[in-house]
Order: structure tokens, then sequence, then C-alpha cells
């Protein structure tokens, strides 16, 4: 089109010469030599002027062209999506950012009803935008999801103008972008502000804000929970956090919100308030800091409150913990430590310490377990509590070791108070075993004396006194054991005789020296005191025993070896009472011992006990004679018995008829399930 009107402005220009050349001939044929040179650098300069006006014109179209270019460069490759859109709705032209922010190529995207890329939920507020633009004439703008072509959506902040074309159809013009990551940071805000929200639930957390020009106070709920008020919008007093705290915490705190709002303190306050609605006293833990405006003045109190009465209960439990022993609720050895150390001055002088040692600990833990060791600590414990004095300090130093500080008091004052312990734990009983302790005392009178060498001169007067005592304490005891074993079961304390007889029978047979039969004869008595750690249910139960009652009788072989063991009069015979169930083949209990293996003690107590399991009167199936039961041992000789004590008996039997009758046995009257007992 620009060649063609060129050619055009050319044909003019060439009639135009033509009509003037035509009237200039005759009047340059009249003219001077003079004149045609002046007219002839007229047309010179005109000549000159219109190349000079074409250079020009020519400058100005390449201008044109590139500020077109650079217009449509801008509006393709702008950091916005554009549209045009038509009054029907349908895309007339849409820059390159458009297309690639939708994801469709723009012969696709011009034609498409804007509908379509849309989000369907988010079609009203288009709607409502547009008829609002139609109303006041004013753009428009909103934050809605449009689409994509890989049916995904991306958030845009949407701008709505309207003009018309030049045939005065109205023109929707709209401007939008990407603003996805915003609102993605603005949705991990809202999630953050709501975990802050239910942590500080679950923390039992309120936030508060105090306006310094009202002096009120607005809150969050749990703010208001924590002082059992009902939730409001409206502003509280400042009274709130005041007339809420214990009379004795008010004035601290009204100390501290004065230095916060005028010394700009920050305050960091633990006390305890009380809840308005059930009157419940709680701990809370108060924290704000002053809050100034861009010019530097104070506007507001901003802070939290925290109820941690549960913090505090679990804080007390821990610091009770460390000073006190679990077991008894006495104090520790780290409270003792510190306790000693506080009362070693002049003014507690004199300071006596008595240290006690629990007799017979380790024969409870091994003889009935060590809940009922645990027991006799814990009765002892109680003992020591009521016996003492206000002031007194009492400790578990640990395992059986109790100790008591007496500040102001001497030896004899301290002696009234073990009296008394001991009148209070006569007569208390663990099982069989009486409760009884040890006990030795020192006094510092001066500060010359260390109290630490008062410490170590008890223990050693403790130790040595229980060392003194102690080996009769534990014959005692296993004595008294014997006869709590025998008073709860009458056929026990025959059965035991006599197994005691017989072993004595084969001892002699055996030709022992009277020593060993003396010794044999004790095992012999006392080869079931291991069952004083037996229930007695499962003991006298008349229907068969389970399995686990089997296992369990099964265990009293163990339990009289220690029970003997810890004293030195029945050691010896502790090993026999061991073994006195393994059997001669090797599948006995408790270590399967075989043979020789198995001391020729323990074997004769086995042949003992069997045979006057099978003979004695019991109530139950088959009835055994003395013939009989040696006719059932020399079966088992061999495997559960060592023949050459098997027939030992059978000879001093023999030998002494009137003898082997005369062991308390009805020969009428005897059954065969005791055999079995003893074969386990």
């Amino acid at each position: 089109m620009k060649r063609d009107s060129q050619r055009d402005f050319r044909k003019q220009a060439e009639e135009k010469l033509r009509v003037n050349y035509s009237r200039l001939v005759p009047a340059v044929e009249v003219m001077t030599s003079d004149e045609i040179r002046a007219l002839i650098q007229e047309l010179d300069v005109h000549q000159i002027e219109l190349e000079m006006q074409n250079d020009e014109l020519q400058l100005t179209q390449i201008e044109l062209d590139d500020l077109r270019a650079s217009y449509f460069e801008l509006y393709n490759l702008a950091p916005v999506g554009y549209l045009v859109v038509s009054e029907e709705g349908i895309i007339l032209n849409a820059n390159l950012t458009a297309t690639r922010l939708v994801g469709l190529n723009r012969n696709l995207l011009e034609g498409m009803p804007l509908t379509q890329l849309i989000f369907s939920e988010d079609q009203d507020i288009y709607y409502l935008k547009k008829k609002a633009l139609v109303a006041s004439g004013e753009t428009q703008t909103c934050e809605l999801r449009i689409t994509r072509a890989e049916n995904s959506f991306f958030w845009s902040n949407l701008s709505l103008t309207a003009s018309l074309d030049s045939e005065g159809s109205r023109l929707w013009r709209i401007i939008f972008t990407d603003i996805s990551e915003k609102k993605l940071a603005e949705t991990n805000i809202k999630e953050s502000e709501h975990r802050m929200v239910v942590a500080q639930r679950l923390a039992h957390v309120g936030s508060w804000e105090r306006d310094l020009e009202t002096n009120m106070i607005t809150a969050t709920r749990e703010f208001f929970d924590i002082h059992g008020l009902t939730f409001s919008q409206s502003g509280l007093s400042i009274d709130i956090l005041q007339h809420s705290a214990l009379a004795k915490y008010r004035e601290t705190l009204e100390k501290s919100l004065f230095k916060l709002i005028n010394l700009n303190e920050d305050m960091d306050e633990e006390y305890m308030i009380m809840k308005q609605d059930t009157g419940e006293e709680c701990y809370v833990h108060c924290r704000a800091k002053l809050v100034f405006d861009e010019i530097g003045h104070k506007t507001k109190v901003t802070g939290t409150i925290q109820d941690i009465t549960d913090q505090k209960k679990r804080e007390d439990e821990i610091i009770y913990l460390s000073y006190h022993d679990q077991l008894t609720g006495l104090y520790n050895r780290r409270f003792y430590m510190e306790e000693l150390k506080r009362l070693d001055t002049a003014r507690d002088y004199p300071l006596t310490i008595a240290m006690g040692d629990v007799n017979g600990l380790k024969l409870i833990n091994d003889t009935f377990g060590h809940m009922s060791g645990d027991e006799l600590l814990k009765k002892v414990a109680e003992v020591i509590r009521m016996a003492c004095r206000g002031d007194d300090i009492i400790a578990r130093l640990g395992g059986d070791e109790f100790i008591i500080i007496l500040p102001r008091s001497d030896e004899s004052e301290a002696k009234e108070v073990i009296d008394r312990i001991t009148n209070l734990s006569s007569g208390q009983k663990i099982g069989s075993i009486d409760v009884s302790i040890t006990f030795a005392t020192g006094t510092k009178y001066s500060d010359g004396e260390d109290i630490h060498d008062i410490f170590k001169q008890t223990e050693n007067r403790m130790y040595t006194k229980k060392t003194q005592e102690s080996a009769c304490a534990r014959s005692k005891a296993v004595k008294l054991m014997m006869n709590t074993l025998f008073e709860n079961n009458v056929r026990d304390k025959v059965h035991a005789r006599n197994v005691s007889d017989v072993c004595k029978m084969i001892a002699q047979e055996l030709n022992f020296e009277n020593k060993q039969i003396e010794q044999l004869k004790m095992a012999g008595m006392m080869h079931d005191i291991g069952k004083i750690g037996i229930e007695e249910k499962i003991l006298n139960k008349p229907a068969k025993l389970t399995s686990d009652e089997f296992l369990e009788i099964m265990r009293h072989p163990e339990i009289g070896y220690r029970i003997l063991n810890t004293v030195n009069e029945f050691s010896e015979i502790a090993e026999f009472v061991l073994e006195h169930h393994e059997k001669w083949d090797g599948t006995g209990y408790p270590k399967g011992l075989k043979g020789n293996d198995i001391s020729i003690q323990a074997r004769i107590i086995a042949v003992a006990d069997a045979f006057d399991s099978m003979t004695s009167f019991r109530t139950y199936d088959k009835e055994f004679t003395v013939e009989e039961g040696i006719e059932e041992l020399s079966k088992c000789a061999g495997t559960q018995f060592d023949p050459d004590i098997t027939n030992a008996l059978e000879k001093a039997i023999a030998e002494e008829p009137a003898l082997a009758r005369s062991l308390s046995m009805d020969t009428k009257k005897n059954k065969a399930h005791n055999w079995l007992i003893s074969c386990l």
C-alpha cells in the first residue's frame, strides 16, 4: 500500500510539471538570461528541499515501525496476562503472557468463552465484579482461580475495565497475574496461626493486650478459661490480673506491672490465682512487654498467661523424689547429707546420729521374695517414724540401712528414741520372722569434732554389734521358720521327724560317724524348710496340682538352701537340702545331678523322704505297707535312687523291724500320692 501511494504521488507531480511547463515556455522565451539563471537556482533549491523532506519522512516511518514493534513486544511480553473480551464474553485477543499462564496457544485461546478459563466455583465472583463495573464504571479487582490446560488451576489477581470499539460495541479488558505463591504463603500463615492457637490451647496459654489509653484488656478464649471467666470480645478491666491473684502475690504483681509500664522492664512472674467460676487455685506464668508506635510512644502492653499447675505438680514430685526414698517415703541419702551439714552448728549441739540396720532382710528376700522384703522395710520405716520426735530427721541410706539425726540430743535421749522403736517393733512379723533392727549411736558435742568422724564411728559400732548379734538372730529366725511350718501343718512335722529317723537308720547301717549321723538327722528334719516360701493353698491343695503349681513346689529345695546357707550353724547341711530331689539317673532337680555327683547325704534324704511319703498316713488313694514301700524303692533303685542306700535301708529294717514300725507309721492307711510328690 505504501508503494502504491508513492506511484500516485509521482503521476500527480509529472502532471503538474507538464501543465506548468506549458505555461512557462512562453514566459521563458521573453526572459533574460539572468532571470533564467535565477529561476534555475530556485528550482534547484526546491529540489534539495524536497529531497530533505523525503529523507525526514523516511526517518519518521522507521521510527513509527520501531515504535510499533516495541508496542507489540511490550504487549506480548508484559509480566501480566492481557485479554480483550467481547461483550458476549468471547476472547478476542490475548498477549503471549496470557497464553503462557493458561497453557494454551493464541489460536485456541482467541475465540474461547472466558468462562471456560474461570474456575467454576469462582465464576460468581467474576459476574459480580462485571456487574459492579457496569454500574460504577470504575475498574474492578478480585482474586479468583483460573484453570490451566492440564486441568489444574492457579490463583490470580484479576483487574477488569470496559471500553468501546470503533463500532461502539463494549469490550472487556482484563489484566491478570499469578498470585499462587502469595496465596500459598497466606495459607501457610493461617495454618501456622491455627497451629499456634491449638498449641496455646493444649499448653493452656492465653494471649492478652492492654490498651494504655483506656486501660482495658482484650484477650483470647484461653485467657478467659484460665481465669474461669465466660469468653467475651469486649474489653476487661486491668484489675482482673491483680484481683484474680491470691493476696500474697498481689503486691509483687503490682510492682512488676509498674516496672513494665514505667521502666520498660519485661514482666515475667509466676503466681497463683483463684478461678472465678470454681474457686480452684492454680499456678500461672505471666509474661508481658511494652509496645511502642513508630515515633516511640508507648501504646500498649502485650502478654501471655499460662496455666502451669500440672508443671508445678511435676516439679514438686521431682523435688520430692530427689529427696525421698521411693519405697518408704523417708528422706534419702542426698537429703540426709544436706541436713547433716545444715544441722552441724553449735545451736544444735549435742548432735546425735543413730544408725540402724534391719535384721533378716536377706533371709526374707530369699524365702518369701522381694515384695515381702519391701514390706519389712516399709514396716521398719513406719515404726521409726512413729517413735521419733518432730525435729528428728529420718532417712533410708539404702538397702537395709536407716539413719536418724537427733539435733540437741545426747546419747541418753537417743537411747530413749531407740527403746521406743524396739518396743513398737516387738511382736511385728513378716511371715514368721520378727521385725528387729540393730542400732548404734554417736554424738558430736563441740565444734572441735568432725561430724564425718562421728558418722564413721557410729557405722563401725553398728556393724560390730550387727556381727555379734547376726549369727544368733539368723539361727533363731530359721528355727522360728521351722516352728511356723510345723504349726501350719502337723503332718509336715511328723514327716520331718520320720525322715530324720530313717536317715539315722541308713547312716548307722553305712557306719557313719556320730557327728555325721547327727548332722544328717538335722538335715532330714529340715529338708522341707523351703516350703515356708510356698503358698499354703498349694501345699494343702487336696486336688491334683497344675503344672504351674508343680513348678512352684519344685522351688522349695533352692529356697531351703538359701535359708540355711545364711546361718553358719546350718550352712553345711544347706547343700544336702538343695540336692535331696536329685535322682540317680540325672533326671531330678534343681541341678540335674547324676550318680555320685549328688552328695551321699542328699541321696540318703531322698530315699528316707520317699519311704516315709509311701508309708505314712495320707488321705490319698493306694495304701503301702512297710514291705510294699521297700519293694517300691527296690524297683526304682538304679534310676531314681542310689541302689546301695536302698539296700542299706532294707537291711536296717530287716535287722530291726520293730524300730521301723515305731516311726509313727500307720501300716494300714497309707496312700501313694505323697510318693508321687516325692518323685517330682
